[in-house]
């Protein structure tokens, strides 16, 4: 993620997906930096196959709520 390269995301996948620390050191990265990460785990990468395979929705959208609950619950 670096500025030079104009890197601002980053996906990070997990078995169980990332801990509170983790969640908390994203929220900081984003809120100070401006660079989002989104950690996934096994569940949401099943997830989003599911979502592939049946074509119920785009898989846009699963990131899309994802990035919501994020800036949502994103303190000052």
């Amino acid at each position: 993620m670096y500025k030079k390269a104009l890197r601002s995301v980053a996906i990070i996948v997990s078995r169980e997906g990332a801990s509170r620390n983790a969640l908390l050191a994203a929220k900081g990265c984003l809120r100070e930096n401006g660079k989002l990460i989104l950690c996934l785990s096994d569940k949401d990468l099943n997830e989003l196959i599911h979502i592939k395979e049946k074509g119920e929705q785009p898989t846009a959208e699963f990131f899309e709520a994802m990035l919501d609950d994020i800036l949502i619950h994103l303190e000052k």
